[in-house]
């Protein structure tokens, strides 16, 4: 049985998810490329009140990000500015620039990291793990002699 199922099972029988179910979810929900359901589970979550968990938000705008609905993963990460330069903000940018990157707008995602107010390494391995995948070899070796 997968994580969407016991999901669906958890609220056929009234059982309120807690914040560690969703990553599991939204990770299925990526696996098998279905944006449809998680933006109905984000509707749940929603509901549930559970969006300002920070846990719950990282996995939802990655797995937008994975399904290729950047727009929704772009206005995620842009309501959750107000964490300030935390390491999950990190991990939201990351996962960010990750996607743009994995979608073939690695002008976007280059955007995103030059405007990004603290570059960990990470970062940079992300951007140019991601040019690299997307052809930009000559881009990403820029960034490599970066000091």
């Amino acid at each position: 049985m997968t994580s969407i199922s016991y999901f669906v099972l958890m609220s056929r029988s009234n059982i309120r998810p807690a914040n560690l179910t969703f990553p599991f979810v939204f990770k299925s929900t990526a696996t098998l490329q279905e944006g449809w359901l998680g933006m109905q589970i984000h509707t749940q979550i929603l509901k549930l009140g559970l969006l300002c968990d920070r846990l719950v938000l990282l996995h939802l705008v990655d797995m937008y990000a994975k399904v290729g609905l950047l727009e929704c993963a772009c206005q995620l990460f842009d309501e959750s500015s107000q964490w300030g330069d935390d390491a999950t903000s990190t991990l939201l940018w990351n996962v960010l620039i990750n996607g743009y990157c994995k979608v073939g707008k690695w002008g976007k995602a280059v955007e995103l990291f030059e405007v990004m107010p603290e570059k960990y390494g990470s970062t940079w391995s992300t951007l140019i793990n991601g040019l690299m995948k997307a052809g930009e070899i000559d881009r990403a070796m820029e960034l490599w002699r970066v000091p």
